[in-house]
């Protein structure tokens, strides 16, 4: 991921740029909405300083901003913030490999400071984005509810200038971090799909509708009909 560089104006709110690898990865867990956006908004700083990879710093005030907490003990919810990441990786499969791996190396919390040593082995996947990758603006995800939307938003923006794209349900269970989450297909379109569909379709620049197919009497795949209005996006 990389951020252009911001001004006081947009001191929150970076333009991201994510590698199409890191988009299309496994996720081992599903992260919370929270645990998404400090890990996106951190990255996206790092790209402007790749000097200080892998390591960013926060005061804690924009921490609590890009992460969209509102809490009077916000030093507890930091610390269950680590806690949660620092156990959650991300699994990248291609033809001849597959590899799991943390997000990151550590967490620290001191002094009004929050530091994140991302795991060096992704630096590839953090800085090294040559011609394989997807933008969008911070804001647009910055107050989504939904993991599901941050997530689905990212794989969907990905293919907006083809306008669908098509899964197996198995591997948008494993991108989305929800493989045994929802074991039946009913729950994950009531839980997931239709979460998310509101949710964008609510915000307006990327909306989707989807189209099942199945295999027999089972839903074996889904196909995403994709609008952007770039307007809202921006």
């Amino acid at each position: 991921m990389e951020v252009h560089c911001m001004t006081e104006k947009n001191k929150y709110n970076p333009v991201i740029v994510q590698s199409n690898d890191l988009i299309e990865a496994f996720y081992d867990s599903d992260l919370t909405p929270t645990e998404h956006k400090v890990i996106r908004y951190a990255a996206s700083k790092i790209k402007d300083s790749p000097e200080m990879f892998p390591t960013v710093s926060f005061d804690v005030k924009e921490f609590l901003e890009a992460g969209g907490i509102r809490s009077n003990n916000h030093h507890k919810r930091i610390e269950n913030i680590g806690d949660e990441l620092s156990r959650k990786r991300i699994k990248l499969k291609n033809d001849s490999k597959v590899g799991w791996f943390p997000w990151l190396s550590s967490m620290i919390y001191e002094g009004g400071t929050v530091t994140f040593t991302f795991n060096i082995l992704l630096k590839d996947l953090l800085l090294e984005l040559e011609g394989s990758f997807t933008k969008y603006n911070y804001r647009y995800i910055s107050d989504m509810r939904s993991s599901y939307s941050i997530r689905l938003y990212e794989l969907l923006k990905q293919y907006a200038p083809i306008g669908k794209r098509k899964f197996r349900i198995d591997d948008l269970k494993r991108m989305l971090g929800v493989e045994n989450k929802y074991p039946s297909y009913g729950q994950f379109k009531q839980r997931v799909l239709n979460q998310a569909e509101k949710e964008l379709n609510k915000k307006g620049g990327l909306t989707f509708s989807f189209e099942e197919i199945k295999k027999g009497r089972k839903v074996h795949e889904i196909v995403f009909f994709i609008s952007v209005n770039e307007k809202q996006l921006t």
